[in-house]
């Protein structure tokens, strides 16, 4: 797991590019040293909007966003909370138990929150026998319910769980070299049709991806790719990929620095992406040039997530 630096003293400076820092706001996830918190961008610096935990990992829907993080001053002890968009309150709160996979691999967005149930993946805790679930597996699918806080386990077979994603509001899992799996409406998971090929096409030329998003490219609906290529010296590059042809669009470099999970889709549908060196959040899309919205005067984004870009 990447270890969060210090944050401390967080300003918003006007950006020295040739295209001024946009005037829009927005909100970020950054971590502080001491614990996570969702900021604020407005103006000429960052203001702290709400409190989270040592560890985060989040989700949203159409209104809320959802954080599972350990808040708790008990080491180990795990909440879900529900985050209004509109007013940035904590709506609902549940704690829950296990031991979520962003101990493994960070502050990612893979937890799906649902009108009735909130899902996350847990892990167990080696490769004894006795710690793998019923299918041989080390992870399993958490469902929490919003009506009663009633928590679920569903076993997942072997090499199945880090990737947790939604389509449409249906929890999506990808097993390691093969298809997508989705949780159907009988509570099972089964193969998504029409994927065949698509995570070679994806992952392109490169050794893998480090995330994949939807967005709607000249009108049609793409799959966004993170894609990591390393050799002599390290690199990343953003690509479109046309799901339904099985082509690629477009791929253009990333800077060395960047932040791989960070990239966000705009309301101008421009992908904004953070630089953890300089500290801009810079948007890139099918056309030439750049466009940088903001500046943040720090070397430690490592970790960082942009969570919502206004409109103009």
């Amino acid at each position: 797991m990447r270890i969060a630096l210090a944050l401390a003293g967080l300003l918003l400076v006007a950006a020295a590019d040739t295209d001024a820092a946009s005037a829009r706001g927005g909100l970020v996830l950054v971590s502080t040293g001491n614990h996570y918190a969702v900021m604020r961008v407005g103006g000429r610096r960052l203001e702290e909007v709400l409190r989270l935990g040592r560890s985060v990992s989040y989700g949203e829907s159409a209104d809320a966003f959802v954080f599972l993080t350990d808040r708790t001053p008990q080491v180990g002890s795990w909440v879900v909370e529900i985050v209004d968009k509109r007013t940035l309150a904590v709506t609902w709160s549940h704690s829950v138990t296990g031991i979520p996979v962003q101990m493994l691999q960070g502050t990612v967005k893979d937890v799906v929150l649902t009108a009735r149930a909130v899902y996350f993946v847990t892990g167990r805790y080696g490769e004894h026998p006795a710690d793998l679930n019923a299918l041989g597996g080390l992870f399993d699918l958490n469902v929490l319910s919003r009506v009663d806080g009633r928590q679920d386990l569903m076993p997942l077979p072997r090499f199945m769980g880090l990737s947790l994603s939604e389509e449409g509001g249906v929890p999506v899992l990808r097993q390691q070299g093969s298809a997508d799996y989705r949780l159907n409406d009988a509570g099972a998971l089964e193969a998504i049709e029409d994927t065949h090929g698509l995570p070679d096409l994806e992952r392109g030329h490169s050794d893998g991806t480090r995330q994949t998003f939807r967005a709607v490219y000249r009108g049609a609906p793409v799959i966004g790719v993170v894609r990591g290529y390393s050799g002599a010296h390290a690199r990343w590059t953003l690509a479109y990929v046309d799901p339904v042809k099985k082509t690629e669009l477009w791929e253009k470099p990333l800077p060395d620095t960047v932040q791989p999970e960070s990239g966000f889709v705009g309301p101008d549908g421009w992908n904004y992406y953070i630089d953890t060196q300089s500290g801009a959040v810079t948007g890139i899309a099918d056309e030439p040039g750049t466009r940088e919205l903001w500046k943040l005067s720090t070397s430690y984004l490592a970790d960082a997530h942009i969570l919502a870009i206004d409109a103009e």
